[in-house]
């Protein structure tokens, strides 16, 4: 290592010819530290992106798969949903039942998942602690957000078969199945 003023080149110039001097066959990289610093953040900030990038698939599948699965359990109560309907129930008592059977397994497994996402961020906190970079790996805006996501696609994943199943006809139905 040298420490040196100003501009660098002339330096690094001088580093590589004496180190050629003393041993024509090492190759000498002179380098300033600002630059070895630089290199390394980028390598980390391209590791941080593909992390994002696969954060952002796993958030994506997780939508799609709460609404698939939420989405196919309530359509599969369409003919109960007729049976209500052709004993007298309204929409909205078919809408609220919906409702109040699916959110139960939706809080739950929220607060399961913000329970298993607390504790990998403080796994991820203890990965990320020495590198120069500043994370807060447990940033409540982050946790709302992704949790408002999955309860909207489960909430949008009941409703739609909710009022499909609402609005029919409760004889045709019935005749369907």
């Amino acid at each position: 290592m040298a420490r040196f003023e100003g501009d660098a080149r002339p330096i690094q110039r001088a580093i590589r010819s004496i180190v050629r001097d003393m041993d024509g066959e090492l190759m000498a990289a002179a380098r300033t530290l600002k630059s070895t610093i630089d290199e390394r953040s980028s390598m980390f900030w391209r590791m941080a992106q593909l992390v994002l990038l696969l954060g952002c698939v796993a958030v994506l599948l997780a939508v799609v798969g709460i609404y698939g699965v939420v989405s196919f359990a309530v359509s599969q109560r369409t003919r109960e949903f007729g049976i209500r309907m052709a004993l007298g129930a309204t929409k909205t008592d078919i809408v609220r039942s919906v409702l109040r059977s699916g959110v139960r397994p939706i809080i739950a497994g929220l607060a399961v998942g913000l329970i298993l996402a607390l504790a990998g961020s403080g796994a991820l906190a203890q990965i990320v602690r020495d590198t120069q970079m500043a994370f807060d790996t447990r940033d409540p805006i982050t946790f709302i957000v992704v949790s408002l996501l999955l309860i909207s696609a489960a909430l949008t994943a009941m409703l739609r078969p909710a009022f499909r199943a609402a609005g029919s006809d409760a004889a045709q139905v019935l005749r369907h199945d």
